[in-house]
Formats: structure tokens, sequence, C-alpha cells
């Protein structure tokens, strides 16, 4: 990779690190190569190329607090370590 992508890699990382769930918003569609062949460590990267809905069909299993027996999860006050890749500007990601 390029000193732009590792730095952005390097960035992504330590909001992963921070948060848990980050939201990548790019509306140039610049860095969508980037985020398709993204590895992070620990954690799950979903591109939202396709649609919302078969976006949040991947993202809800991971943000799922309780178990098919109707029991919390192990975990599920802490954020999972998400990556979600938009190609749009977050203003263009709201329902009217």
């Amino acid at each position: 990779m390029g000193k732009v992508s590792d730095r952005i890699r390097e960035l992504i990382e330590r909001q992963v690190a921070d948060c848990g769930l980050v939201v990548w918003y790019d509306p140039g569609k610049v860095y969508s190569s980037l985020a398709k062949s993204l590895v992070v460590d620990d954690a799950t990267v979903l591109v939202g190329d396709t649609g919302f809905f078969r976006l949040r069909e991947q993202l809800e299993p991971l943000l799922e607090f309780v178990t098919p027996d109707g029991e919390p999860t192990p975990g599920c006050g802490v954020p999972p370590n998400v990556i979600v890749y938009v190609p749009l500007a977050r203003s263009e990601t709201t329902f009217h």
C-alpha cells in the first residue's frame, strides 16, 4: 500500500480501538478499492455499495444483544469492532 493508504488504515484502526463501530463516509468514492481490500485485526469490514438493506442485513447480526434463548450475549455492552464503508456523503444517507 502507499503512504496515504497506510495512514488511512492506521487512522481507522485507532478509531476501531477507541470506539468499536466506525462509519466511513466517502462521497467521492475515492477509497472504494481500499475499503474493499481493507483488513483490520479483530474487526469486520462491511462495504455498503449494494444498498442499505443489504448493509443492514450484514450489520444487524453483529449488533444483536440477545441470544435466541432471550439471554444477553456476552459483552453486550461493548460495541462490536465493525467498519462500515458508505460510498456517499453523510447528508445523502437520510431518508425523507
